[in-house]
């Protein structure tokens, strides 16, 4: 992943910074019906956690906060996460 990122232009950067998701202008996701899970680390950047607040007033979106957890937590916790994920699932069937 170290290796990856040196490859990536400033543009790139750019234009992903620019263009993130933001829910607050995305009203419909308050509509969608089926089961969701967000999870955000208590480490993760504003905007994450921003989004997350925004998901947890959707019904049908739980939420959990992984705290000293930050954006890589799923690559390097994948035992960690993986029961988490089965659960959700296991729930929704």
């Amino acid at each position: 992943m170290a290796e990856y990122s040196k490859q990536i232009t400033p543009l790139v950067y750019h234009s992903f910074f620019s263009n993130t998701l933001d829910l607050s202008k995305l009203p419909e996701y308050q509509a969608v019906t089926v089961p969701m899970l967000a999870i955000c680390g208590s480490k993760e950047v504003r905007d994450m956690k921003t989004s997350l607040t925004l998901l947890a007033q959707n019904p049908s979106c739980q939420t959990m906060t992984l705290q000293g957890a930050n954006h890589d937590f799923p690559m390097r916790n994948a035992k960690q996460l993986n029961p988490m994920l089965e659960k959700f699932i296991l729930e929704c069937l």
